[in-house]
């Protein structure tokens, strides 16, 4: 019975937004309902006892955006969006500018969004690399994609125009808002487009940094300095902001090292010294790359005496 209300909620929400107020078509609601409705489905069995520990991990390894983030927090608020702009900023990585229809929409700095293409099946998922600011003060959000043969991203670098329209929906429960913890340290680790996110963090901690005296380091690991993305904004605002500082790792290129850029990969030598600037009982540590980077960062940092529960990473990337 409970499984029953929930599609006729849900069937319902959709009827009422309609395809024309997301701009996707019929076909791609009505696939969109049954992922919810599957969902839901294994929601109200787990309620009723019905759902093994072994079966609620099934799909862990989807390449599928919304299988892999189905247990995040997710808005109830869908807009449709307008490309405003598309840019390279790398030789794989492009910048798409949107401006969102909904002026509900918001989001923190960290999250995500999954971006619907009309005429695609799969569901993309890129984290904003803009701060909520720029939301709020004209209504566009930013997002860097990295190119790959997934359809989204393919989509993005081979089809994406300006004054396109696509759909966005915000997610995510990694993001940190600097105004709820205006003491906290942070260390930011990235690796490739992992700096999304934490660009994100970045620059709103930036806007906030005059009233909360918050001390930011960021780490940001990259193949080639050509895909350091953001480096000549984030150098700007550690010049502009005492108490943000940054470090750049190259693997796979000699370059010209600098006081900032080094040819190596973040190690455990590095995490303890930027760790040294920073308050470890108020430290958070934000994370986001590779897999086995993750990994890596976490283990280090737990050994360095980084509690656990003051680690943070995106599990999907």
């Amino acid at each position: 019975m409970i499984f029953q209300i929930c599609i006729v909620c849900y069937l319902d929400y959709y009827k009422t937004i309609g395809p024309s107020y997301i701009g996707l078509s019929q076909k791609h609601i009505q696939m969109t309902i049954l992922r919810h409705v599957v969902k839901l489905q294994k929601s109200c069995q787990r309620a009723v006892g019905l759902v093994t520990r072994n079966m609620s991990s099934v799909g862990g390894h989807d390449n599928d955006h919304l299988s892999r983030t189905s247990e995040n927090t997710r808005e109830n608020v869908m807009s449709q969006a307008i490309v405003s702009s598309v840019q390279d900023v790398s030789q794989t990585v492009k910048l798409l500018s949107l401006k969102l229809i909904n002026p509900r929409v918001k989001f923190k700095a960290g999250q995500w969004v999954d971006f619907f293409i009309p005429g695609l099946e799969k569901v993309g998922g890129y984290s904003m690399c803009s701060s909520p600011t720029k939301l709020i003060k004209d209504g566009t959000l930013d997002l860097a994609v990295k190119y790959s043969e997934h359809p989204p991203a393919k989509w993005v670098h081979t089809q994406c125009k300006m004054d396109t329209k696509v759909a966005v929906r915000v997610g995510g429960d990694f993001h940190f808002d600097p105004l709820s913890s205006p003491s906290t340290d942070l260390l930011l680790i990235a690796g490739g487009v992992g700096i999304n996110p934490l660009y994100s963090i970045f620059l709103h901690c930036s806007e906030q940094a005059a009233s909360t005296g918050a001390r930011v380091n960021l780490l940001y690991s990259a193949s080639t300095s050509d895909e350091l993305v953001f480096k000549k904004n984030i150098d700007s605002i550690c010049k502009e902001c005492t108490n943000f500082n940054r470090q750049y790792f190259v693997t796979k290129e000699n370059t010209q090292a600098t006081k900032d850029l080094t040819n190596s990969r973040i190690n455990k030598s590095t995490l303890a010294n930027s760790l040294e600037s920073l308050d470890r009982n108020k430290v958070l540590c934000y994370i986001c790359g590779p897999l086995s980077m993750l990994q890596d960062m976490e283990r280090t940092l737990v050994e360095l005496g980084v509690s656990e529960d003051r680690i943070m990473y995106e599990k999907w990337w």
